[in-house]
């Protein structure tokens, strides 16, 4: 048998050392080790005294930047990543510790700071934390959702601020994504906040006009007013504000089915064509705001006098325009009326300077001129007749001038963005039903009890759930939103950028 061997004799034969005896093996690979990045160093310094740089591409470069693409040195102005090495703790994101300065990149995008109260500032941060090259990125300002989460996910301000939402995870309700600040202002259900709401907006246009901070996009005082004294209520708001337009306007009535048509008798159903009246910028995105040869001269003629000048129309100016047109109109039509009898061969074929081929205006004649010009501009002010035709006083507001003055048009103030720090293309949304969206319009919302809009004091801007409704954020996972036969239609995945805006645009 052959006996157990003792633990100590077994201790004695393990070497205890052999981690600093020295080791053909380990000296061959810290050999090869050092010869391979010492011929790397080498390569790179070579191929930098020869001006390629294409050994330190960290990959392909956006479209934008593809014509600097053999120029690094346009970019990367410091050895600063160096120091990251050496410290993982550094910030990367800091402008500090960033190898590209951003007065490199202002050279050719003047970007303004997002707000100033944001902690941390704008200032402070590097381009590069959210722009990251070198990605394969086609479009480099398309940022994922963790350069904004980052720090909406806990927002620090220096204004203790009740205005926005300080945690937001996603494009729902669940992960934090409020209302639009538009909606909640309207449905704050406190009428008598009227007066501090324009105060506020004044004080934010006040400071944002300030040296120090440059100008700023539209604030909701620019879209939104106050009720005006026995205005009927706005269907849609609890704050007593209103669209800011002056205009006047019932999508009702144009919703009537048989009931409206152009001045050449055609019926047009407006309920499926809204493009008549509203229709996009060249670039299809925006909506331009309504136009009256455009859009409303079609079907409303400004005629002033069909039984002497049938089918003639007064310019869409102002008033004092049209009162020269009229006054043109009827003294020429009364001076044509003085032209002397003569034979055919004895006329001139056109009038002479100098000649006298029409006498003086009488006083009669003056007169009637007047009265007739009177009676047009109070026909074309006041006529309220909707089909083929209609006066100033159906779609404006009228100011009673002072005795012997002239009535005054109120200017229409139509807003051009109703959320101008906002991406939307419209015609990226061609094949949707404009009602889809603009519930408002036809009343199809239940809680507007099935009643279509009838002023234009009506904010018809849609709620953040019709956006919902097809768009989820990144994290989200995408829900069949319509089945059929032969395909079914999922929920679009948006990032924050697709719908919102960092840098401001003026």
């Amino acid at each position: 048998m052959h006996s157990v061997p003792d633990i100590r004799d077994l201790s004695r034969r393990a070497e205890l050392e052999f981690h600093v005896r020295r080791h053909p093996h380990r000296r061959r690979d810290w050999m090869l080790g050092l010869i391979c990045g010492t011929l790397c160093l080498v390569f790179a310094a070579a191929a930098t005294m020869r001006g390629h740089y294409s050994v330190y591409w960290g990959g392909s470069l956006s479209d934008s930047h593809a014509f600097i693409a053999s120029n690094c040195r346009q970019c990367h102005t410091s050895w600063k990543p160096a120091q990251r090495l050496v410290d993982v703790t550094l910030d990367v994101d800091s402008v500090e510790y960033s190898s590209i300065d951003n007065q490199a990149c202002l050279k050719c995008h003047a970007a303004s700071e997002h707000h100033s109260n944001q902690i941390p500032a704008h200032s402070e941060l590097s381009c590069a934390a959210c722009h990251r090259e070198h990605r394969g990125r086609k479009v480099l300002a398309q940022v994922t959702d963790l350069h904004c989460i980052r720090c909406h996910a806990d927002l620090k301000s220096t204004e203790d601020s009740t205005k926005f939402a300080r945690h937001v995870t996603g494009f729902d309700e669940a992960h934090g994504h409020p209302e639009f600040h538009l909606w909640r202002r309207l449905e704050s259900h406190a009428p008598n906040e009227i007066e501090s709401f324009l105060i506020s907006q004044q004080e934010q246009d006040d400071h944002a006009l300030h040296p120090k901070n440059g100008p700023i996009g539209n604030s909701l005082r620019d879209v939104l007013k106050p009720l005006k004294p026995g205005e009927l209520g706005v269907k849609n708001s609890d704050s007593g504000l209103r669209d800011r337009t002056e205009l006047k306007f019932n999508h009702a009535v144009h919703f009537q089915t048989g009931h409206i048509f152009d001045r050449n008798g055609r019926q047009e159903d407006l309920v499926k064509n809204c493009q008549a009246c509203h229709t996009t910028d060249i670039a299809g995105r925006a909506m331009l705001p309504v136009n009256y040869e455009a859009h409303c001269a079609r079907c409303h003629a400004l005629f002033y006098d069909n039984a002497n000048h049938p089918g003639d129309e007064v310019p869409h100016e102002r008033l004092e325009l049209v009162r020269g047109f009229l006054t043109e109109k009827y003294t020429l039509a009364a001076l044509k009326s003085n032209a002397p009898d003569l034979p055919a061969a004895d006329q001139p074929p056109r009038p002479l300077p100098g000649s006298a081929i029409r006498g003086p205006m009488q006083a009669t004649q003056a007169a009637d001129v007047e009265q007739r010009v009177a009676s047009a501009e109070k026909y074309v002010l006041e006529h309220t007749r909707q089909q083929l035709q209609g006066g100033c006083k159906l779609c404006h507001t009228l100011e009673r001038p002072s005795p012997g003055g002239l009535v005054k048009i109120v200017p229409p103030d139509q807003p051009e963005r109703w959320l101008p720090q906002s991406r939307f293309d419209h015609a990226a949304h061609r094949t949707f039903d404009c009602l889809q969206c603009h519930s408002d319009v036809s009343g199809s919302r239940p809680e507007h009890e099935s009643t279509k809009s009838q002023s234009a004091a009506d904010v018809l801007i849609p709620k953040i759930a019709d956006c919902q409704s097809c768009h989820v954020s990144a994290a989200a996972r995408p829900r069949v939103i319509k089945a059929e036969s032969t395909h079914q239609t999922f929920e679009v995945i948006s990032t924050c950028v697709k719908c919102h805006v960092y840098h401001r645009r003026d």
